[in-house]
């Protein structure tokens, strides 16, 4: 008989600690999980933004480019250009046009962002929202 007291006192000890453990892991994950935000709240630009200094930032962009003849290739007007060192400028909201010969609109493309390489070539991962020809 007292060595199934003892038996059960060591269980009841045991569960209790069993317990409390679970309990402790219970409470830190979940005061972890408040502490940190979830990456997917950040877009892109506040996650390049932290990771690289800005070079360059401006609202409201209205750029030109002349082929080698100085005829009017393309404007693009955008919301904001913001250019870190070492990446390619980014432009929110922009509006390509492209010109031909006689300065007339052949086509329009919007996108909701896009990057410019240093090689003039506009890079978007979304599709365009919009296009005329």
């Amino acid at each position: 008989m007292e060595n199934i007291q003892r038996n059960l006192f060591l269980i009841s000890i045991s569960l209790l600690i069993i317990a409390s453990l679970f309990f402790t892991m219970y409470q830190l994950q979940h005061s972890l999980i408040r502490k940190i935000p979830p990456e997917t709240t950040l877009n892109d630009n506040q996650l390049i933004e932290k990771s690289q200094p800005v070079i360059e930032k401006m609202d409201g962009v209205f750029i030109q480019e002349f082929d080698n003849d100085n005829i009017l290739h393309r404007t693009i007007v955008a919301d904001d250009y913001t250019r870190h060192k070492d990446s390619p400028a980014v432009l929110l909201n922009p509006v390509i046009n492209y010109y031909n010969k006689k300065n007339i609109i052949t086509t329009t493309i919007k996108y909701k962002k896009a990057t410019i390489l240093d090689s003039g070539v506009i890079h978007a991962s979304n599709p365009p929202e919009h296009q005329k020809k």
